[in-house]
Order: structure tokens, then C-alpha cells, then sequence
């Protein structure tokens, strides 16, 4: 890793036609900690509770950067998903909402209380999932 001050770099470039700054163009991060995870299939970032999100096939694993510790997985109704492959929040914060493209499913999670998730079988095969500010009220 390079010497610098943690944060964004500018790029300065010099040709015979002149002279450029990309602003911010880089980042600079003298050093990482890096956790072990496997089988994660994406990862979403929970600003309103600073934690963030692994979507696994049959889980969802939940991890702390302040402690950089995995904590608790979500595991919804008990059993867990089939195939998950999609998640994502509602504006609000207020839902975590999981496709299973196994079980046909969405499943509805409030992530302060994991207990209170709600399964509603879908239509036709999913294949993600996106929020508007208009679904935030499921």
C-alpha cells in the first residue's frame, strides 16, 4: 500500500497539450482487515443500523463493522430460504425484502425484529428485486 492520508487523491496529469486533475479520482486506504465469508452471493450495506447485509442461498449473514464480527444470521420463519437470490431495502429502511427463486417466494423482513417476517408466494418466477420510494409501505 502506498504512503498516504486516508481519503480522495487527485490525479494530476501533464502532456505536451497541457495539463488535467481528475478530482477525488482515487481513494486512498493505507491498510484493510480482511474477514473471512464464503458462499455469499451479495452484499448490501444497512446505513440506518451501520451493518451490512451477506445473501447467502439459504440465509441472509448479518456483520458488524464496528466490532468486525459476523453476528446472528437472518433466517426467516425458522427454516431459512431454498434459493435466495436477490435482496434489497425499502428507502425507509423499515423492510429487508428477499427473493428464493427456489421456493417461488418474497419474503418480507422487518430487520429490528427478524421474528416479524411475512412469505408471500409470487406470481411467476422472480428473477430480482427492486424498491421504489411507493413500496415503502409493504
Amino acid at each position: 500500500a502506498p504512503d498516504c492520508s486516508p481519503g480522495p487523491i487527485d490525479i494530476k496529469a501533464t502532456a505536451r497539450i497541457g495539463t488535467g486533475t481528475l478530482t477525488s479520482a482515487i481513494t486512498c486506504i493505507p491498510s484493510a482487515t480482511i474477514v473471512p465469508a464464503s458462499g455469499l452471493l451479495s452484499l448490501m450495506y444497512d446505513s440506518k443500523r451501520n451493518l451490512l447485509y451477506g445473501l447467502k442461498n439459504t440465509e441472509i449473514d448479518v456483520f458488524n463493522p464496528a466490532t468486525m464480527k459476523w453476528g446472528t444470521p437472518i433466517v426467516p420463519g425458522g427454516n431459512g430460504g431454498t434459493g435466495y437470490i436477490a435482496m434489497t431495502l425499502t428507502p425507509d429502511g423499515s423492510k429487508l425484502l428477499v427473493v428464493d427463486l427456489g421456493a417461488n417466494t418474497l419474503t418480507i423482513i422487518n430487520p429490528d425484529n427478524v421474528a416479524q417476517s411475512t412469505i408471500v408466494t409470487l406470481p411467476q418466477r422472480p428473477i430480482g428485486i427492486a424498491v421504489t420510494k411507493n413500496l415503502s409501505r409493504l
